[in-house]
């Protein structure tokens, strides 16, 4: 997965992330068939997790207007950042 040359998440970091978002109430996943006719796992962000995006994004705009950076694009990555290198719970 990647955004352009902006951020790169390698698989090894990718679903060790998805499943801490899991366990934490901020994502669903559910096994389905994939347009190739694979088994793959889907991941649908839950009421929760949207309130915890909405939380974190208000407070990291909150930082970036003190520091003068831009909110949006510095927010994806330090969100998939966090997410990727959070301790499991």
């Amino acid at each position: 997965m990647s955004s352009g040359d902006v951020l790169q998440v390698e698989t090894g970091s990718r679903y060790p992330a998805l499943h801490r978002l899991e366990r934490q109430g901020w994502v669903n996943a559910e096994w389905k068939k994939s347009e190739s006719n694979q088994r793959s796992k889907f991941y649908k962000i839950t009421k929760l997790g949207k309130e915890q995006l909405a939380s974190d994004y208000e407070r990291w705009g909150t930082c970036t207007k003190r520091t003068g950076v831009a909110s949006s694009t510095v927010f994806a990555i330090a969100t998939m950042t966090a997410f990727a290198l959070s301790p499991q719970r």
